[in-house]
């Protein structure tokens, strides 16, 4: 998942930067580092995300 992938899941389900990462309980500056690819997203937040947005 890329971060440009990421903020078109996180813009279509409506939700903030800040939303997502309470959701997610992470920082918001992890979410935008990721949305801005200047951190790579892990295998295991790449689940975590994806079981997150199969669900809405």
């Amino acid at each position: 998942m890329t971060g440009a992938e990421l903020k078109k899941l996180r813009e279509e389900a409506k939700l903030t930067q800040k939303e997502l990462a309470e959701k997610l309980e992470v920082q918001q500056s992890r979410i935008s580092h990721w949305e801005c690819d200047d951190h790579k997203i892990s295998k295991a937040y790449i689940k975590v995300l994806n079981s997150f947005f199969s669900k809405k």
